[in-house]
This record gives C-alpha cells, structure tokens and sequence, in this order.
C-alpha cells in the first residue's frame, strides 16, 4: 500500500460483490425453510404467507446452486469478518440453526427459532417485548426471568428440597427507587371478571385468581423499594381490549401501604397480537 503497488494487496475476490458462497448457502436454507413450512404448515395463513416470500425470495438466488454449508465455514465466517454487518452476522447464525437442525428448520428446539410454541410461553414473550419497549422509553433497566435474571433461590432445609426451589417474576423494570414487577397469565380471568362478577366466579377459578395476586404480591416482598408495582397481565380479544380502553376499563389498580412503603397492585389486559400504538404502557 505504500509503494502504491494496490494490485498486489491478498484478495479473495478479484473485485468488490457478493460472496458466491454466502449466496449458495442462502438458496440453500431458503429451499429447506420452504420445504419444511410447506410440510408442517399446511393451510396456516401465517405459514402459506411465509411459503410464499421463501419462494420469491428464492427467485433472487436461482443464478446459483444450493449448496449446504459447513457449520465450521459459518464459524470462520463471523470470526474472521469482525466488520461484518449486523443483518449479515444474524443472517448467518440463521443459517447455522437450519443446518445443525435447532429449531428454525429442524425439531430441536434448544436454540434458534421454534416451529411450535405453547400458547402461554408465547404470551409471556410477547409480554416481555411490550415492557422491554416501554424500558426504552423510560430509560428503566429491564430484567427478565426467561433470561435467568430475576431468579430467586428459595434455602430450605435438607428435608424439604424437593419443594419449590426459587422465585422467577416474567420481568423486572427499576428506575430509582422504584420496582416494576410484570408476572404474565395466559388466563382469562380479566374478561371474565369484567362480565360478571365475583359472586358469578366458579370456585376453581376463585382460587386459581387469589394464587396469581399472591404469587406476584410475594414477588413485590423481594425488592427493597421505597414504591413497587406489581402487575398482572392478562390476554384480552384486540376487540374487547379497544372497548375497555375507551372506558378505561383496560386495568385496575388497588395500593397497599406496609410501613415506608407502597405496593400498586395492578390487573391489566392486553390485547394479543401485533403491536398496537393504541395500546400504552404507561403508569
């Protein structure tokens, strides 16, 4: 470079473009993503949707052949191009769960991304993303129990390990002095108890209700703070949701006052699906 000699510069490439061997790799995992959606999916909108932009998308690489990667030229990849971009870098480890066959693409669902999720771990991540956007909005830090963050072992005698073990709230909001604890149910309890009443409750689902606000009350007693929220999310219809909101009806608060300190006891219902901008997480 300082002779100026910059045809003698080591180069993989001849010119600056795309890496044919990236692209092969690409066309490979989208026939295999294409394949296995179309044969779990079957008529699920959400899975003939994601077959269809599989198959344009494998129209963009059909200049080149499929050829399956190596795990161990994917790790070279990401570990010898420390500039690589940010879509390319996830691009890759993408591409590295359908070869090894952990969960995008295969049935180990370890790592990656899974082809089926329960209903109530899928709620709770969806919970999860709601509170870490509004951490953004609130400068808060942000803890959450899928993460092993918010985990509280609980010390019991020899004879009685066998019982519960720890703690885990879903997630943990702090700013200052102030605790935000969210502990999310797949229930619907907040439905319900906005279209009948206490009296009309059936005595299982009295009990299962009275064991949520105890869980996340005895969740609050865990922080050390001068005021603490402890909220209850529930799954409310996107319809029913926007017809409690207009009324103000979407959450209800009671406090508990305990020496020094505050405790907000909150039930609110969110709305289960895309994120909506009419949907506030504020206090």
């Amino acid at each position: 470079m300082a002779r100026g000699d910059f045809h003698h510069v080591p180069c993989r490439f001849p010119d600056l473009g795309i890496d044919p061997e990236i692209v092969r790799a690409v066309r490979w995992t989208l026939e295999r993503v294409q394949g296995e959606l179309a044969r779990i999916g079957g008529r699920d909108p959400i899975a003939t949707t994601l077959v269809a932009l599989t198959l344009r998308l494998i129209e963009k690489v059909r200049h080149v052949r499929s050829e399956r990667p190596r795990p161990e030229t994917l790790q070279q990849l990401l570990l010898t191009n420390p500039a690589l971009a940010i879509a390319i870098r996830r691009g890759l480890q993408a591409i590295g769960w359908v070869v090894s066959e952990r969960g995008l693409g295969g049935t180990d669902t370890q790592d990656g991304l899974a082809w089926s999720l329960p209903l109530e771990v899928l709620w709770e991540q969806y919970v999860e993303a709601q509170y870490r956007a509004r951490a953004r909005m609130t400068g808060s830090t942000i803890r959450v129990g899928r993460l092993g963050e918010t985990t509280f072992p609980l010390r019991w005698p020899l004879p009685m390990r066998g019982s519960l073990s720890h703690l885990l709230p879903d997630v943990v909001l702090q700013r200052g002095r102030e605790v935000h604890v969210v502990d999310a149910k797949y229930k619907a309890h907040f439905a319900d108890l906005d279209e009948q009443t206490w009296r009309e409750f059936q005595d299982e689902e009295r009990s299962s209700h009275r064991a949520d606000v105890h869980q996340v009350l005895a969740y609050a007693g865990l922080f050390d703070a001068e005021h603490v929220k402890a909220t209850l999310v529930y799954p409310l219809r996107r319809e029913t949701y926007l017809a409690l909101a207009e009324n103000g009806h979407d959450r209800s608060i009671a406090t508990l006052y305990h020496g020094n300190r505050q405790v907000s006891l909150e039930l609110r219902g969110l709305p289960f699906g895309s994120p909506d901008p009419r949907v506030p997480l504020g206090d």
